[in-house]
Protein backbone atom coordinates (compact mmCIF):
# COMPACT_ATOMS: atom_id res chain seq x y z
CA UNK A 1 0.00 0.00 0.00
CA UNK A 2 1.34 3.34 -0.75
CA UNK A 3 1.70 6.35 1.32
CA UNK A 4 -1.24 8.49 -0.70
CA UNK A 5 -3.51 5.29 -0.81
CA UNK A 6 -2.91 4.96 2.93
CA UNK A 7 -3.68 9.00 3.61
CA UNK A 8 -6.90 8.90 1.55
CA UNK A 9 -7.78 5.74 3.51
CA UNK A 10 -7.66 7.89 6.46
CA UNK A 11 -10.24 10.36 5.16
CA UNK A 12 -12.80 8.01 3.60
CA UNK A 13 -12.73 6.41 6.92
CA UNK A 14 -13.38 9.91 8.49
CA UNK A 15 -16.38 10.31 6.11
CA UNK A 16 -18.09 7.61 7.43
CA UNK A 17 -19.00 10.04 10.48
CA UNK A 18 -19.92 13.43 8.79
CA UNK A 19 -20.38 16.25 10.32
CA UNK A 20 -24.56 16.98 10.79
CA UNK A 21 -26.17 19.06 7.81
CA UNK A 22 -28.07 21.97 7.98
CA UNK A 23 -31.70 22.11 6.35
CA UNK A 24 -30.80 24.33 3.38
CA UNK A 25 -29.13 21.93 1.61
CA UNK A 26 -31.43 19.85 -0.51
CA UNK A 27 -32.53 16.46 1.25
CA UNK A 28 -31.44 14.47 -2.14
CA UNK A 29 -28.12 15.87 -2.10
CA UNK A 30 -27.75 15.17 1.99
CA UNK A 31 -29.13 11.52 1.00
CA UNK A 32 -26.76 11.18 -1.72
CA UNK A 33 -23.78 12.47 0.30
CA UNK A 34 -24.73 10.04 3.39
CA UNK A 35 -24.82 6.83 1.45
CA UNK A 36 -21.34 8.04 -0.29
CA UNK A 37 -23.43 8.31 -3.99
CA UNK A 38 -20.23 10.74 -4.23
CA UNK A 39 -21.26 11.79 -8.42
CA UNK A 40 -24.44 12.15 -7.40
CA UNK A 41 -23.75 13.98 -4.50
CA UNK A 42 -21.85 16.39 -6.84
CA UNK A 43 -23.85 16.99 -9.38
CA UNK A 44 -26.96 17.87 -7.17
CA UNK A 45 -24.85 20.54 -4.98
CA UNK A 46 -23.54 21.91 -7.92
CA UNK A 47 -27.18 22.31 -8.82
CA UNK A 48 -28.35 24.14 -6.41
CA UNK A 49 -28.11 27.72 -4.80
CA UNK A 50 -24.59 28.00 -3.30
CA UNK A 51 -23.55 28.79 -0.28
CA UNK A 52 -21.00 28.39 2.95
CA UNK A 53 -22.86 25.29 3.95
CA UNK A 54 -23.09 23.72 0.77
CA UNK A 55 -19.53 24.65 -0.64
CA UNK A 56 -18.04 22.88 2.36
CA UNK A 57 -20.08 19.52 1.60
CA UNK A 58 -18.99 20.03 -2.26
CA UNK A 59 -15.41 20.30 -0.98
CA UNK A 60 -15.76 17.09 0.74
CA UNK A 61 -17.78 15.41 -1.43
CA UNK A 62 -14.96 15.82 -4.29
CA UNK A 63 -12.37 14.80 -2.37
CA UNK A 64 -14.49 11.70 -1.05
CA UNK A 65 -14.40 10.75 -4.52
CA UNK A 66 -10.72 11.49 -4.83
CA UNK A 67 -11.17 14.23 -7.59
CA UNK A 68 -7.92 16.19 -6.11
CA UNK A 69 -7.96 18.32 -8.79
CA UNK A 70 -10.95 19.92 -8.04
CA UNK A 71 -11.06 18.76 -4.71
CA UNK A 72 -8.43 21.36 -3.69
CA UNK A 73 -9.81 24.73 -4.36
CA UNK A 74 -12.77 23.91 -3.36
CA UNK A 75 -11.22 22.90 0.07
CA UNK A 76 -8.76 25.71 0.27
CA UNK A 77 -12.46 28.58 -0.54
CA UNK A 78 -14.26 26.67 1.90
CA UNK A 79 -11.88 26.90 4.81
CA UNK A 80 -11.55 30.70 4.05
CA UNK A 81 -15.24 30.76 5.58
CA UNK A 82 -14.35 27.74 8.05
CA UNK A 83 -10.56 27.81 8.76
CA UNK A 84 -10.73 25.56 12.11
CA UNK A 85 -13.19 23.05 10.13
CA UNK A 86 -11.33 19.99 11.30
CA UNK A 87 -13.00 17.84 8.36
CA UNK A 88 -11.83 20.43 5.67
CA UNK A 89 -8.19 20.72 7.45
CA UNK A 90 -7.19 16.75 7.20
CA UNK A 91 -8.72 16.63 3.95
CA UNK A 92 -6.33 19.45 2.80
CA UNK A 93 -3.79 17.36 4.85
CA UNK A 94 -4.05 14.23 2.97
CA UNK A 95 -3.89 16.19 -0.56
CA UNK A 96 -1.10 18.28 0.74
CA UNK A 97 0.97 15.06 1.67
CA UNK A 98 0.15 13.63 -1.79
CA UNK A 99 1.36 16.69 -3.38
CA UNK A 100 4.39 16.40 -1.70
CA UNK A 101 3.82 20.01 -0.42
CA UNK A 102 4.94 19.17 3.13
CA UNK A 103 5.93 22.46 4.80
CA UNK A 104 2.13 23.54 3.87
CA UNK A 105 0.81 20.63 5.32
CA UNK A 106 3.33 20.94 8.76
CA UNK A 107 1.09 24.18 8.63
CA UNK A 108 -2.37 22.65 8.29
CA UNK A 109 -1.03 19.96 10.93
CA UNK A 110 -0.72 22.96 13.18
CA UNK A 111 -3.97 23.60 12.65
CA UNK A 112 -5.30 20.91 14.04
CA UNK A 113 -3.48 20.28 16.81
CA UNK A 114 -4.17 23.82 17.46
CA UNK A 115 -8.17 22.56 17.23
CA UNK A 116 -8.01 20.38 19.90
CA UNK A 117 -7.00 17.20 17.82
CA UNK A 118 -3.16 16.11 19.66
CA UNK A 119 -3.77 12.60 18.29
CA UNK A 120 -4.58 13.33 14.80
CA UNK A 121 -2.12 15.72 14.73
CA UNK A 122 0.60 13.51 15.96
CA UNK A 123 -1.02 10.92 12.90
CA UNK A 124 -0.33 13.61 10.59
CA UNK A 125 3.07 14.64 11.95
CA UNK A 126 4.13 10.65 11.63
CA UNK A 127 2.33 10.90 7.93
CA UNK A 128 4.67 13.56 6.94
CA UNK A 129 7.70 12.34 8.05
CA UNK A 130 7.20 8.93 6.37
CA UNK A 131 6.40 10.77 3.07
CA UNK A 132 9.78 13.15 3.54
CA UNK A 133 11.61 9.48 3.97
CA UNK A 134 11.92 9.80 7.91
CA UNK A 135 11.11 6.70 8.77
CA UNK A 136 12.88 6.14 12.49
CA UNK A 137 10.76 9.64 13.42
CA UNK A 138 7.93 8.50 12.03
CA UNK A 139 7.92 4.70 13.46
CA UNK A 140 8.06 6.49 17.30
CA UNK A 141 5.33 8.37 16.73
CA UNK A 142 3.19 5.45 15.75
CA UNK A 143 4.12 3.02 17.92
CA UNK A 144 2.81 5.15 20.65
CA UNK A 145 -0.49 5.84 18.95
CA UNK A 146 -1.04 2.70 19.02
CA UNK A 147 -1.40 1.91 22.40
CA UNK A 148 -2.79 5.39 23.15
CA UNK A 149 -5.40 6.68 20.53
CA UNK A 150 -9.11 6.00 20.27
CA UNK A 151 -9.24 2.12 18.48
CA UNK A 152 -10.24 3.64 14.94
CA UNK A 153 -6.86 5.80 15.03
CA UNK A 154 -4.87 3.33 16.83
CA UNK A 155 -5.99 0.95 13.92
CA UNK A 156 -4.94 3.56 11.19
CA UNK A 157 -1.60 3.98 12.83
CA UNK A 158 -0.72 0.25 13.03
CA UNK A 159 -1.62 -0.36 9.48
CA UNK A 160 0.84 2.93 8.65
CA UNK A 161 3.85 1.43 11.20
CA UNK A 162 3.65 -1.76 9.71
CA UNK A 163 3.91 -1.06 6.29
CA UNK A 164 6.96 1.19 7.35
CA UNK A 165 8.67 -1.53 9.13
CA UNK A 166 8.21 -4.13 6.39
CA UNK A 167 9.72 -1.80 4.19
CA UNK A 168 12.46 -1.73 6.35
CA UNK A 169 12.71 -5.19 6.65
CA UNK A 170 11.94 -5.43 10.16
CA UNK A 171 9.09 -8.02 9.97
CA UNK A 172 9.66 -9.29 13.38
CA UNK A 173 8.43 -5.70 14.80
CA UNK A 174 5.55 -5.72 11.99
CA UNK A 175 4.27 -8.86 13.50
CA UNK A 176 4.31 -7.33 17.18
CA UNK A 177 2.60 -4.31 15.67
CA UNK A 178 -0.14 -6.26 14.34
CA UNK A 179 -0.78 -8.50 17.42
CA UNK A 180 -1.18 -5.29 19.43
CA UNK A 181 -3.34 -3.69 17.02
CA UNK A 182 -5.82 -7.08 16.72
CA UNK A 183 -5.59 -6.69 20.69
CA UNK A 184 -7.50 -3.25 20.89
CA UNK A 185 -9.93 -4.07 17.66
CA UNK A 186 -10.51 -7.17 16.95
CA UNK A 187 -13.51 -6.88 15.04
CA UNK A 188 -12.17 -3.97 12.61
CA UNK A 189 -11.16 -4.05 8.97
CA UNK A 190 -7.57 -3.68 9.69
CA UNK A 191 -7.34 -6.30 12.41
CA UNK A 192 -8.76 -8.95 9.39
CA UNK A 193 -5.84 -7.86 7.75
CA UNK A 194 -3.42 -7.69 10.07
CA UNK A 195 -4.24 -11.42 11.43
CA UNK A 196 -2.82 -12.33 7.83
CA UNK A 197 0.55 -11.61 8.79
CA UNK A 198 2.74 -14.63 9.70
CA UNK A 199 6.07 -14.56 11.73
CA UNK A 200 7.75 -17.63 10.02
CA UNK A 201 9.64 -15.27 7.84
CA UNK A 202 10.73 -13.10 10.63
CA UNK A 203 12.14 -16.17 12.45
CA UNK A 204 13.40 -17.43 9.65
CA UNK A 205 15.86 -14.44 9.49
CA UNK A 206 16.53 -13.86 13.00
CA UNK A 207 17.95 -17.25 13.54
CA UNK A 208 19.01 -19.30 10.97
CA UNK A 209 21.46 -22.58 10.86
CA UNK A 210 23.52 -23.42 7.37
CA UNK A 211 25.00 -27.07 7.33
CA UNK A 212 27.82 -27.68 4.90
CA UNK A 213 30.04 -30.19 2.68
CA UNK A 214 32.76 -29.20 0.27
CA UNK A 215 35.29 -31.30 -0.83
CA UNK A 216 38.37 -29.47 -1.62
CA UNK A 217 41.71 -30.33 -4.03
CA UNK A 218 44.35 -28.40 -2.39
CA UNK A 219 47.74 -28.56 -4.49
CA UNK A 220 49.90 -26.77 -1.61
CA UNK A 221 48.12 -28.27 1.43
CA UNK A 222 50.81 -26.90 3.27
CA UNK A 223 50.32 -23.10 4.81
CA UNK A 224 49.06 -21.42 7.65
CA UNK A 225 45.49 -20.59 7.67
CA UNK A 226 45.92 -17.07 9.49
CA UNK A 227 46.41 -15.12 5.82
CA UNK A 228 50.21 -14.21 6.90
CA UNK A 229 52.03 -16.17 3.93
CA UNK A 230 54.17 -18.03 5.98
CA UNK A 231 55.01 -21.64 5.58
CA UNK A 232 53.98 -24.70 7.95
CA UNK A 233 55.66 -26.97 6.36
CA UNK A 234 56.94 -28.44 2.99
CA UNK A 235 55.34 -26.86 -0.20
CA UNK A 236 53.83 -28.58 -2.71
CA UNK A 237 52.18 -31.29 -1.11
CA UNK A 238 48.77 -31.90 -2.70
CA UNK A 239 45.56 -33.96 -1.10
CA UNK A 240 42.01 -34.13 -1.20
CA UNK A 241 40.17 -32.97 1.84
CA UNK A 242 36.64 -33.37 3.14
CA UNK A 243 35.08 -29.74 4.94
CA UNK A 244 32.21 -29.96 7.23
CA UNK A 245 30.72 -26.53 8.16
CA UNK A 246 27.82 -25.22 10.80
CA UNK A 247 26.63 -21.90 10.92
CA UNK A 248 23.87 -20.60 13.00
CA UNK A 249 23.10 -16.37 12.82
CA UNK A 250 21.23 -14.52 14.83
CA UNK A 251 19.41 -10.90 14.74
CA UNK A 252 17.33 -9.02 16.91
CA UNK A 253 16.12 -5.68 16.19
CA UNK A 254 14.67 -3.69 19.32
CA UNK A 255 13.02 -0.18 19.61
CA UNK A 256 14.54 2.82 18.77
CA UNK A 257 16.50 0.98 15.49
CA UNK A 258 19.02 -0.52 17.78
CA UNK A 259 20.08 -4.49 16.93
CA UNK A 260 21.77 -7.34 18.41
CA UNK A 261 23.58 -9.66 16.22
CA UNK A 262 25.44 -12.92 16.66
CA UNK A 263 27.23 -15.64 14.33
CA UNK A 264 28.64 -18.98 14.80
CA UNK A 265 31.15 -20.74 12.30
CA UNK A 266 32.26 -24.18 12.80
CA UNK A 267 34.51 -25.58 10.28
CA UNK A 268 36.05 -29.06 10.30
CA UNK A 269 38.54 -30.49 7.78
CA UNK A 270 39.70 -33.75 6.90
CA UNK A 271 42.72 -34.47 4.34
CA UNK A 272 42.88 -37.83 3.06
CA UNK A 273 46.93 -38.92 3.33
CA UNK A 274 47.81 -35.54 5.65
CA UNK A 275 46.03 -35.84 8.04
CA UNK A 276 48.77 -33.56 10.86
CA UNK A 277 46.80 -30.56 8.66
CA UNK A 278 43.40 -31.40 9.95
CA UNK A 279 42.09 -27.97 10.71
CA UNK A 280 39.39 -27.56 13.42
CA UNK A 281 38.55 -23.37 12.95
CA UNK A 282 35.77 -21.69 15.16
CA UNK A 283 34.54 -17.85 15.15
CA UNK A 284 32.26 -16.32 17.31
CA UNK A 285 31.48 -12.77 16.49
CA UNK A 286 28.41 -11.37 18.44
CA UNK A 287 27.46 -6.94 18.68
CA UNK A 288 25.31 -4.38 18.73
CA UNK A 289 24.51 -1.55 16.26
CA UNK A 290 21.82 1.08 15.13
CA UNK A 291 20.43 1.75 11.64
CA UNK A 292 18.71 4.53 10.89
CA UNK A 293 17.83 6.59 7.58
CA UNK A 294 20.98 7.21 5.99
CA UNK A 295 24.01 6.09 8.15
CA UNK A 296 24.21 3.67 11.09
CA UNK A 297 27.11 2.41 13.52
CA UNK A 298 28.08 -1.45 14.66
CA UNK A 299 30.29 -3.01 17.21
CA UNK A 300 31.52 -5.93 16.94
CA UNK A 301 33.72 -8.55 18.97
CA UNK A 302 34.88 -11.78 17.32
CA UNK A 303 37.05 -14.58 18.91
CA UNK A 304 38.70 -17.27 16.35
CA UNK A 305 40.43 -20.22 17.30
CA UNK A 306 42.48 -22.76 14.82
CA UNK A 307 43.40 -26.07 15.81
CA UNK A 308 45.87 -28.52 13.60
CA UNK A 309 44.99 -31.99 14.14
CA UNK A 310 43.59 -31.44 17.58
CA UNK A 311 46.07 -29.15 18.81
CA UNK A 312 46.03 -25.42 19.73
CA UNK A 313 47.31 -22.86 16.88
CA UNK A 314 46.16 -19.36 17.36
CA UNK A 315 43.38 -17.84 19.29
CA UNK A 316 42.54 -14.19 18.23
CA UNK A 317 40.00 -11.67 19.69
CA UNK A 318 39.02 -9.07 16.92
CA UNK A 319 36.85 -6.07 17.37
CA UNK A 320 36.18 -3.89 14.37
CA UNK A 321 33.73 -0.88 15.85
CA UNK A 322 32.44 0.94 12.52
CA UNK A 323 30.17 3.72 11.37
CA UNK A 324 28.32 3.45 7.31
CA UNK A 325 26.36 5.73 5.39
CA UNK A 326 24.24 5.82 2.58
CA UNK A 327 25.25 6.55 -0.70
CA UNK A 328 22.36 6.36 -3.24
CA UNK A 329 19.08 4.34 -2.88
CA UNK A 330 21.02 0.99 -2.10
CA UNK A 331 24.80 1.40 -1.67
CA UNK A 332 26.59 1.64 1.82
CA UNK A 333 30.29 3.12 2.74
CA UNK A 334 31.52 1.82 5.81
CA UNK A 335 34.39 3.12 8.10
CA UNK A 336 35.79 0.69 10.43
CA UNK A 337 38.74 0.46 13.05
CA UNK A 338 40.36 -3.11 14.04
CA UNK A 339 41.69 -3.39 17.19
CA UNK A 340 43.00 -7.48 17.42
CA UNK A 341 45.05 -9.40 19.80
CA UNK A 342 46.82 -12.55 18.80
CA UNK A 343 47.95 -15.78 20.56
CA UNK A 344 50.39 -18.34 18.70
CA UNK A 345 50.72 -21.39 20.27
CA UNK A 346 53.92 -22.07 18.64
CA UNK A 347 57.35 -23.17 20.11
CA UNK A 348 59.65 -20.66 18.94
CA UNK A 349 62.28 -18.28 20.34
CA UNK A 350 62.11 -14.37 21.20
CA UNK A 351 62.71 -12.69 17.42
CA UNK A 352 60.33 -15.69 16.07
CA UNK A 353 57.14 -15.10 18.89
CA UNK A 354 54.20 -14.42 16.41
CA UNK A 355 51.85 -12.95 19.85
CA UNK A 356 51.27 -9.19 19.56
CA UNK A 357 48.72 -7.09 19.06
CA UNK A 358 47.15 -5.78 15.35
CA UNK A 359 45.42 -2.38 14.70
CA UNK A 360 44.56 -0.11 12.05
CA UNK A 361 41.24 0.45 10.16
CA UNK A 362 39.34 0.50 6.63
CA UNK A 363 36.83 1.60 4.41
CA UNK A 364 33.84 -0.82 2.70
CA UNK A 365 31.98 0.06 -0.01
CA UNK A 366 29.07 -2.28 -0.53
CA UNK A 367 25.91 -2.80 -2.07
CA UNK A 368 23.56 -3.00 -5.44
CA UNK A 369 24.45 -1.57 -8.68
CA UNK A 370 21.30 -2.96 -10.60
CA UNK A 371 19.05 -5.39 -9.44
CA UNK A 372 21.32 -8.38 -11.13
CA UNK A 373 24.36 -6.64 -9.67
CA UNK A 374 26.23 -6.70 -6.58
CA UNK A 375 29.63 -5.59 -5.60
CA UNK A 376 31.28 -5.52 -2.30
CA UNK A 377 35.18 -3.97 -2.14
CA UNK A 378 37.24 -2.50 0.49
CA UNK A 379 40.89 -1.19 1.39
CA UNK A 380 42.46 -1.82 4.56
CA UNK A 381 45.64 -0.96 6.18
CA UNK A 382 46.89 -2.51 9.91
CA UNK A 383 50.03 -2.33 11.78
CA UNK A 384 51.07 -6.00 13.39
CA UNK A 385 53.23 -5.20 16.43
CA UNK A 386 54.29 -8.52 16.95
CA UNK A 387 56.45 -9.80 20.38
CA UNK A 388 58.96 -11.02 18.03
CA UNK A 389 61.01 -8.40 16.10
CA UNK A 390 60.72 -11.24 12.64
CA UNK A 391 56.92 -10.93 12.64
CA UNK A 392 56.34 -7.37 13.16
CA UNK A 393 55.11 -5.57 9.78
CA UNK A 394 52.62 -3.64 7.81
CA UNK A 395 50.11 -4.89 5.79
CA UNK A 396 47.84 -3.12 2.92
CA UNK A 397 44.95 -4.79 1.64
CA UNK A 398 42.64 -4.60 -1.48
CA UNK A 399 39.67 -6.49 -1.95
CA UNK A 400 36.93 -6.69 -4.58
CA UNK A 401 34.20 -9.13 -5.13
CA UNK A 402 31.07 -8.93 -7.78
CA UNK A 403 28.37 -11.54 -8.54
CA UNK A 404 26.23 -10.88 -11.19
CA UNK A 405 22.62 -13.13 -11.26
CA UNK A 406 22.79 -15.44 -14.81
CA UNK A 407 19.51 -17.27 -16.01
CA UNK A 408 18.32 -20.03 -14.52
CA UNK A 409 18.87 -18.71 -11.04
CA UNK A 410 22.86 -19.33 -11.54
CA UNK A 411 25.13 -16.69 -10.21
CA UNK A 412 28.47 -15.66 -11.30
CA UNK A 413 30.99 -14.31 -9.09
CA UNK A 414 34.72 -12.82 -9.17
CA UNK A 415 37.01 -11.73 -6.44
CA UNK A 416 40.05 -10.34 -6.63
CA UNK A 417 42.64 -9.57 -3.59
CA UNK A 418 46.07 -7.67 -3.21
CA UNK A 419 48.50 -7.90 0.14
CA UNK A 420 51.40 -5.79 0.23
CA UNK A 421 53.67 -6.86 3.95
CA UNK A 422 56.26 -5.19 4.80
CA UNK A 423 58.39 -6.21 7.69
CA UNK A 424 59.67 -4.05 10.16
CA UNK A 425 62.96 -5.59 10.84
CA UNK A 426 65.71 -7.91 9.71
CA UNK A 427 64.65 -11.79 9.30
CA UNK A 428 66.92 -14.02 10.63
CA UNK A 429 68.80 -15.95 9.39
CA UNK A 430 68.19 -14.90 6.29
CA UNK A 431 70.33 -11.23 6.66
CA UNK A 432 67.31 -8.92 4.99
CA UNK A 433 64.21 -7.61 5.53
CA UNK A 434 61.26 -9.04 4.36
CA UNK A 435 58.93 -7.67 2.04
CA UNK A 436 56.05 -9.74 0.27
CA UNK A 437 53.16 -9.36 -2.07
CA UNK A 438 50.43 -11.72 -2.50
CA UNK A 439 47.58 -11.70 -5.59
CA UNK A 440 44.44 -13.77 -5.51
CA UNK A 441 41.78 -14.80 -7.45
CA UNK A 442 38.30 -16.22 -6.69
CA UNK A 443 36.28 -17.77 -9.20
CA UNK A 444 32.46 -19.29 -8.37
CA UNK A 445 29.46 -20.18 -9.27
CA UNK A 446 26.63 -20.77 -7.20
CA UNK A 447 22.78 -21.94 -7.73
CA UNK A 448 19.91 -22.26 -4.89
CA UNK A 449 18.00 -25.84 -5.69
CA UNK A 450 15.27 -27.30 -4.23
CA UNK A 451 14.16 -24.34 -1.87
CA UNK A 452 16.97 -24.46 0.96
CA UNK A 453 19.64 -26.30 -0.66
CA UNK A 454 22.82 -24.58 -2.15
CA UNK A 455 25.15 -25.43 -4.48
CA UNK A 456 28.83 -23.66 -5.09
CA UNK A 457 32.05 -24.61 -7.25
CA UNK A 458 34.83 -22.12 -6.68
CA UNK A 459 38.89 -22.01 -7.92
CA UNK A 460 41.17 -20.29 -5.84
CA UNK A 461 43.88 -18.73 -7.30
CA UNK A 462 47.25 -17.50 -5.12
CA UNK A 463 50.72 -16.32 -5.77
CA UNK A 464 52.58 -15.02 -3.35
CA UNK A 465 56.07 -13.16 -3.86
CA UNK A 466 58.39 -12.40 -1.85
CA UNK A 467 62.24 -11.19 -2.01
CA UNK A 468 63.59 -14.51 0.26
CA UNK A 469 62.97 -17.32 -1.84
CA UNK A 470 61.67 -19.54 0.43
CA UNK A 471 58.40 -17.47 1.49
CA UNK A 472 57.78 -17.56 -2.31
CA UNK A 473 55.20 -19.87 -3.13
CA UNK A 474 51.26 -20.46 -4.97
CA UNK A 475 48.45 -22.27 -4.66
CA UNK A 476 45.48 -23.35 -5.80
CA UNK A 477 42.46 -25.09 -4.98
CA UNK A 478 39.00 -26.45 -6.54
CA UNK A 479 36.09 -27.21 -4.61
CA UNK A 480 32.57 -28.18 -4.57
CA UNK A 481 30.22 -27.03 -2.11
CA UNK A 482 26.49 -28.44 -0.87
CA UNK A 483 24.64 -26.47 1.94
CA UNK A 484 21.56 -26.06 3.27
CA UNK A 485 19.54 -23.72 5.46
CA UNK A 486 17.51 -24.44 8.16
Amino acid sequence: MSLKSTSLSFCLFVGLCVTPVLAEISPDALEAYNQQRWEDAIALLQSQQRDAKSDRLLALAYFRSQDVDAALPAIRSALEAAPGDTELNQALLEILIADRLYDEAEAVNEALEAGGLEAEARYGKARIAAARGKSREATVVLDELVDSAEPELAQESANLLIELLIANDQAGRAFEVAQRAIARDPDSFYSFRFSKLQPVDDSSRRLRYILGYRVEYDDNVALLPDNSGAIFGTTGEEDFRHVLTADVLYRKSFAGNWSFFAEGHLSQSFHHDLDQFNLTSINVVAGIGQTNERWGWRLPLEVTNDRFDGDDFRTSIRATPGVYVKVGSKMFLHVYGRIEDEDYDLLAGPRDSRDGDVTGGGILLAGTITPRFNIRTFVETVKYDADGLNWQRDEFTAYAYGEISLKDNWILGLALRYRDIEYDNVRTPFIQTQDDESKEVYINVSRPFREKWQFRSQISIINHDSNISVFNHERNVYSITISREF
